[in-house]
């Protein structure tokens, strides 16, 4: 912006002319990391903030690591024809590594949101459209280690079911309420959010299933400087279907996302799979995590401040939590990895059975962005597929 000045109509007036110019819209964005989950990561943008100068964004993605490969074309219309819609367009290649396989998917996804004022400003609706064809392989090994043997066994047992490709169609319906002070690190506010999304036959999926879910996440200013959080999420997804819920889509917990302090994907309903696929082989008494129809898990954080100046802070948690299923041929059919641990029975729920841990660690909001080192402790940590602690470390924030 320059501002001038020239002699008005009278002596006593004055011109001043404002002559603005719109910044550079445009941005290339690289870098580079290293995580304990994903080892290496690499990460490119290139986006566009007002295209054609009519306020849309156009975005692509592109992120690789050890774990992970993601491609993504992502259309932004803030104003849909001059109206308070918001909609967005996304078209995507994922393909993530998973300890016993691998998701490989395609597809689309189209959201149309609305503020709902009239009710209150912070709140707001959402549908989402959603195509994906899904491809289920054994893992190939890597980070996460193993060669998918799992893969082989799960398909001996009723679990087989399981493990199917195919096409998902569906649609979400979602209401949030969002009153934080800041969306990158709040420090005092709301988010919470409700959904449902159903796929179905009729809108031509080959997956069927109904899911709902809710999260409830709560930040409050203490005092020094300190921040109390609390984030809980809760979700139930069942199938009409006999053969029940994909793999792709039941609910793995354990990890620095949502329970610190125990491996990725561990907590939960527990199977004893024989060692081999020698029909005579002795089950293996650590078990392997068969994920869950439905979880609830809870994080509870204190983040105070360290070095201030250079972006550096501290954390003291608890994390709480675990999945269940609800499936009968996965209750019956199967031999429970360690008898009488209800925490970890693949029959029924026991809410008031959560796995839980505690521990600490810091972040630092680094010119890179946000990178958090954590250490978890289990209490009650089970032997041998458990360890006493959890080292981990990733970028992004917590909640």
């Amino acid at each position: 912006m320059e501002v001038s000045e020239q002699r008005g109509s009278t002596p006593n007036r004055i011109v001043i002319n404002f002559e603005v110019a719109e910044r550079p819209t445009g941005t290339f964005q690289v870098g580079a990391g290293f995580s304990s989950l994903e080892t290496f990561l690499f990460t490119g943008q290139v986006q566009q903030q007002n295209l054609l100068g009519r306020g849309q964004t156009l975005a692509f993605n592109l992120q690789l690591s050890g774990i992970r490969q993601l491609m993504q074309i992502q259309f932004i219309e803030p104003y849909l024809f001059g109206s308070e819609w918001h909609m967005g367009i996304d078209g995507f290649r994922i393909m993530r590594q998973l300890r016993d396989y691998n998701r490989d998917s395609t597809g689309a996804s189209l959201t149309l949101g609305h503020p709902l004022n009239f009710l209150h400003e912070d709140l707001r609706i959402f549908l989402n459209y959603r195509l994906e064809d899904v491809s289920i392989t054994p893992a190939t090994g890597g980070v996460l280690g193993g060669a998918g043997q799992s893969y082989y066994l799960f398909r001996t047992i009723p679990l087989r079911n399981l493990f199917r490709s195919g096409l998902t169609s569906s649609v979400r319906l979602s209401l949030q309420w969002d009153s934080r002070d800041d969306r990158l690190f709040p420090s005092s506010g709301v988010l919470a959010s409700i959904s449902t999304q159903l796929s179905e036959n009729f809108l031509g999926s080959d997956n069927n299933f109904l899911r709902h879910e809710a999260s409830f996440r709560y930040y409050h200013p203490l005092f020094w400087g300190i921040v109390g959080k609390l984030n809980t999420d809760w979700g139930l997804i069942t199938s009409r279907d006999p053969q029940g819920v994909p793999v792709f889509e039941r609910y793995f917990l354990g990890g620095i996302f949502d329970l610190r302090g125990f491996s990725l994907q561990s907590v939960g309903p527990r199977i004893a799979l024989p060692i081999s696929l020698d029909p005579g082989s002795e089950a293996s008494s650590r078990g392997t995590s068969i994920g869950g129809n439905t979880q609830f898990h809870y994080n509870l954080e204190l983040e105070f401040p360290i070095i201030e100046s250079v972006g550096i802070k501290g954390v003291l948690f608890n994390d709480g939590g675990n999945a269940w299923n609800l499936e009968k041929p996965l209750c019956h059919e199967v031999p429970e990895a360690e008898a009488g641990d209800l925490a970890a029975t693949p029959c029924g729920i026991h809410p008031f059975l959560l796995r839980t841990s505690v521990g600490f660690g810091f972040r630092w909001f680094s010119p890179l962005g946000p990178l958090r080192f954590e250490w978890g402790y289990p209490l009650n940590p089970r032997r041998p597929y458990e360890d006493t602690y959890e080292f981990q470390f990733t970028g992004g924030n917590a909640f």
